[in-house]
């Protein structure tokens, strides 16, 4: 039964996704698509029943958006290292977010194992180092990752998730000013 339904789930959202694809006329370049798969710790599903019952209806939707000539990214926060096989096998661009915190999303060895393949968005700790460091460690985190995730392409500097309300403003400036120094670092 969960089988048939998330496939009528699916296939509902296939079809939305399709009408607005043909609405937009081909003036869409990337089809953001997105529903959490991790926790902190691990999937919320084991492996092999996220490939029973979602696999299907997540390479529809990499499809269509292909289909439309967009690149297809797609927002999944947690820990989800163990996902990233079928990610790349189901021919998914830009994964959103590259979120440190999370158990084994050790971002360097993500990014060497998969940073051919696909492209990583976040990777700035909104858990930690924003809400909580100084702006020295801010900067120093921008510097790490500008070097580590941005070298050869395939990196979207953005934060892990939305910048939090318990974030001092000093350290949000810091981010940006960081930035524009070494964001462009990994291209000189």
């Amino acid at each position: 039964i969960a089988k048939t339904i998330f496939r009528k789930i699916a296939d509902f959202y296939s079809e939305y996704a399709r009408r607005t694809l043909e609405a937009a006329g081909g003036n869409i370049d990337i089809f953001f698509t997105g529903d959490d798969f991790g926790t902190q710790d691990n999937t919320f599903l084991s492996v092999e029943t996220w490939r029973n019952l979602l696999k299907e209806g997540f390479d529809r939707f990499i499809n269509i958006g292909h289909e439309f000539g967009c690149k297809v990214a797609h927002h999944t926060c947690g820990c989800v290292a163990q996902l990233l096989p079928d990610f790349v096998e189901s021919g998914l661009d830009i994964l959103n977010p590259l979120q440190p915190d999370c158990a084994r999303m050790d971002y360097q060895k993500i990014k060497e194992q998969y940073g051919d393949k696909i492209c990583f968005h976040g990777g700035i700790s909104i858990q930690k180092t924003l809400p909580y460091g100084s702006c020295e460690d801010v900067r120093n985190e921008v510097k790490d990752r500008a070097a580590k995730l941005a070298g050869d392409g395939g990196y979207i500097f953005c934060t892990a998730h939305n910048i939090q309300a318990d974030t001092p403003i000093e350290n949000i400036i810091t981010l940006f000013e960081a930035y524009r120094q070494f964001g462009s670092v990994a291209h000189a």
